[in-house]
């Protein structure tokens, strides 16, 4: 690996080196900008600043592949005399770029834009001067910034009238423009827009952004007096605040012309609602609880917003359009258009995962949906899968799984509870859920197995991008309808093996949670934080210890992950993500259930290692033929990091650069697998690692995806054996026979 790996990327390096020879001589090609800035002391925010002139610069040099080499450039001079060919064509159509000369730079006004960003994060009268830097023939530009002190807000006045505005917006409370901070021209938008948004919630219909402005006076050298002002509007000395008169609902499949009545074959009147339709197409019930704008309610944008989402979101209507027309001096009459789509669907799924070493597996699912069962925006659907693994080494064929699962799940856009509830204020409407799933599992070599699960829930989303969901009651019953003589000899030699693969029956109750940050124009940075919480156990064996003579399991689970995106480009961002687990029996329950263990290895978790081929600890149990043995790989506790450089290709087609660490272990000690328990002084010598690279094809709503994954510290080997040291030796192939583990599936990993 280590010596095919210096091949390519001396490839790749000597293209790139390659490419002055092919600039005119009148030409230098432009490889970018550089920032030097002299300031005193410190600068507020510096890598901000940095970040906002970087976007701001303009022309951009020529891109680099895997941010080392000039791959499209060259490929634009070596390929653009050969374009008659049609290998040169395609090459050059899909990954040519014109070069960038620095001729094609306007110094000057570069000068200017670095200014005014600098100004509109409050380094006023800031010097910028432009130096070219010339090499053979390429050349940069460095920017040399003479940054003066920050101007600071030393005071911020509101509106001091006793107009209804003033008062509303001396009662807001998020101010972004505050006394102290730094004059930065961000926090006047921000809080231009969020104190607009408030006003407008008020009832003032016609009040937007451009009658708010701010007058800025010099305070001293080094700070500024703020006076926010409002503008009256033309034709009126106040804003007047709206009222909703009637509220009009069209389910028609024609169009609503400018505020003219649509055609419809029937109308009618309920909870306030007027509405019209040609055909039933939507129960009135359901129109109503995600319809939040109500008649003899002030104007609020919220309302506008948070309906519009709502009924998108009920998955039923191919287009929704609210329109408000002015019926009075202070009345509004709001027209809700909803187009109905087609609401029954049926897709499949299917997964690939191999390695000459150890795993072939493969996967394929059917599923059909109807997202307005009894015309009430209820969803129901079904699920039929099925899947097989295969393990094989030097054509020993080992265990193979073979699993076929069906479910059936129906989902109430309203919370199903024994008391009355007010309606949510959020964009998605509240949900109940109920789930039935039966999964056969045979795995040749060790058991037979069947899982019947019932799950009752429900979730609900906030305003602040919280969702949470709870299920009081799941329940899932697991039945183990056989072994084999094998597997029985290795319980003998493993009584906890025994204990987990056994029959069972889980009551419990399950809540989770998930939050993503509030994406805004030109956020680089974003986040997603999922964490359940599962108990099972604790109420149901107050009454008895098992039912029918199966024991009842009991247990705490817990999983928290984290996702954290860098954003480079619209199209190029660096993915990571980082997940921790356990479980813990207690009680009657020696150990948990191997359905709620955690395992390691895989196109989802480690993908430079076959699925369940890692841990617990340094633990691994092979046989005589080298065939892992995956019922033994599971643990208590898992610690799984994940990056990923995603970048683009050409048309369609990404590419993944990624690298993946983790493992799992056991809580307590077990004789049977040495070095197996956690411990919190080792355990970090004890993650597997692995690297390697992915191919996705964006197509349409979905991406179907392949990696290639090369392990790169095998935690379980002896000592001097655990990182991949192997060179291909009599060829590249045979290595990668030996080493590369290949998955594919629809979706990205994570």
């Amino acid at each position: 690996m280590k010596r095919s790996g210096i091949i390519i990327v001396t490839i790749l390096l000597l293209a790139s080196c390659s490419i002055p020879k092919y600039v005119p001589d009148d030409k230098k090609l432009y490889r970018g900008a550089e920032i030097e800035l002299a300031k005193d002391d410190k600068l507020a925010e510096e890598d901000r600043v940095r970040e906002a002139i970087d976007l701001a610069i303009y022309p951009k040099p020529n891109r680099k592949l895997l941010s080392l080499v000039y791959f499209n450039l060259w490929v634009y001079y070596r390929f653009d005399e050969s374009k008659d060919k049609w290998w040169s064509k395609f090459i050059y159509n899909r990954f040519a770029e014109e070069p960038v000369y620095l001729d094609e730079v306007n110094i000057p006004l570069v000068e200017q834009i670095i200014k005014k960003e600098m100004q509109d994060e409050g380094y006023f009268n800031s010097e910028v001067t432009g130096e070219v830097q010339e090499k053979d023939k390429t050349a940069t530009i460095k920017y040399n910034i003479d940054a003066t002190p920050p101007t600071i807000m030393a005071k911020v006045e509101r509106p001091k009238g006793n107009t209804p505005i003033d008062s509303l917006i001396r009662s807001f409370r998020r101010m972004s423009v505050k006394e102290g901070d730094r004059y930065r021209i961000e926090a006047f938008d921000i809080e231009r827009a969020e104190v607009t948004e408030y006003v407008r919630s008020k009832g003032y219909f016609d009040f937007n952004s451009l009658d708010i402005y701010y007058l800025v006076d010099t305070a001293s050298i080094d700070s500024v007096n703020v006076i926010m002002k409002i503008k009256k509007p033309a034709n009126d000395s106040l804003h007047r605040k709206y009222f909703i008169k009637n509220v009009n609902v069209y389910t028609t499949s024609g169009a609503l012309g400018s505020g003219a009545i649509a055609d419809a074959k029937n109308s009618y009147v309920w909870k306030n609602l007027n509405i019209y339709e040609d055909f039933k197409f939507i129960d009135k019930k359901t129109l109503e609880s995600n319809i939040l704008i109500q008649p003899d309610e002030v104007f609020s944008v919220k309302d506008y917003s948070l309906t519009l989402s709502r009924l998108i979101n009920l998955n039923i209507f191919k287009y929704v359009n609210i329109q408000y027309e002015k019926s009075a001096a202070d009345s509004l009459d709001v027209n809700i258009l909803l187009t109905p789509t087609l609401y029954q669907s049926a897709r499949y799924d299917g997964e690939l995962s191999t390695s000459d070493q150890s795993f072939l597996g493969s996967s394929l699912s059917f599923s059909y949906t109807n997202d307005n069962t009894f015309r009430r925006a209820e969803k129901f659907s079904a699920t039929i899968r099925g899947g097989t693994e295969l393990q094989y080494k030097d054509l020993n064929v080992g265990f193979s799984i073979l699993n076929i699962a069906a479910g059936v799940g129906y989902e109430v856009p309203r919370l199903l509870v024994p008391f009355p509830t007010r309606k949510l204020r959020s964009s998605v409407a509240p949900k109940t859920f109920i789930k039935l799933e039966n999964d056969y599992q045979l795995w040749l070599e060790f058991f037979n197995v069947n899982s019947a699960n019932f799950t009752y829930g429900y979730e609900w989303r906030t305003e602040s991008r919280f969702t949470f969901t709870a299920q009081p009651l799941f329940v899932n019953y697991i039945n183990l309808l056989g072994t084999t003589t094998y597997f029985d000899s290795i319980a003998i030699a493993q009584p906890s093996l025994k204990l987990r693969y056994s029959d069972n029956l889980i009551i419990g109750s399950q809540f989770g949670l998930t939050h993503t940050n509030k994406l805004t124009e030109g956020q680089r940075n974003s986040y997603y934080l999922r964490w359940n919480l599962e108990t099972s156990g604790n109420t149901s064996t107050i009454f008895a210890n098992s039912i029918t003579g199966v024991p009842i399991s009991q247990y705490v689970r817990t999983d928290i992950e984290y996702r954290f995106t860098r954003k480079f480009s619209f199209i190029e961002n660096l993915v990571t993500r980082v997940n921790f687990g356990i479980v813990k029996a207690y009680g009657n329950s020696e150990v948990a259930p191997f359905t709620k263990q955690f395992y390691m290895g895989g196109p989802t978790t480690l993908r430079g290692f076959a699925f369940r081929s890692v841990g617990p600890g340094r633990y691994q149990q092979e046989d005589d033929s080298g065939i892992i043995n995956p019922i033994d790989q599971s643990g208590d506790i898992r610690i799984l990091l994940n990056t990923e450089y995603r970048f683009p290709l050409f048309s369609i087609f990404r590419g993944a650069l990624f690298f993946d660490a983790g493992n799992v272990w056991l809580i307590r000690d077990e004789v049977s697998k040495p070095e197996g328990q956690f411990k919190l002084n080792n355990f970090y010598k004890e993650l597997a690692w692995n690297t390697g690279f992915g191919l996705r094809a964006d197509i349409d709503f979905f991406a179907v995806r392949l990696d290639f994954g090369v392990p790169l510290y095998e935690p379980y080997e002896n000592i001097g054996e655990r990182w991949i040291h192997k060179s291909p030796g009599t060829g590249i192939f045979p290595w990668m026979r030996e080493n590369i583990i290949l998955s594919a599936g629809i979706g990205y990993p994570f």
